[in-house]
């Protein structure tokens, strides 16, 4: 995979992608590969910094707006998220 021509975010979450799932086992099913993909983009989001700002996207992005990004739990995903902020 040629890493030279893409822009920093998209070089950065090739490499991000590649170092999450290098030991991976390859999902089974639909479900399997959906909770692989949730658990992938909670942890891009929240938890590996960034090579370049040292920083996680969730902290820039409170940095930059002032409150925490939305977040989407791998467990609990968006739906419950939602209702549970109604009560």
């Amino acid at each position: 995979m040629t890493m030279k021509k893409d822009i920093p975010a998209i070089r950065e979450y090739k490499m991000a992608f590649e170092e999450y799932f290098k030991n991976k086992p390859e999902p089974k099913n639909d479900d399997e590969h959906k909770k692989q993909m949730d658990e992938f983009v909670h942890w891009y989001n929240n938890i590996r910094k960034q090579s370049d700002t040292g920083k996680t996207p969730s902290e820039m992005y409170q940095e930059a707006y002032g409150k925490c990004p939305r977040q989407i739990s791998p467990k609990i995903g968006l739906k419950r998220q939602n209702r549970a902020k109604k009560l």
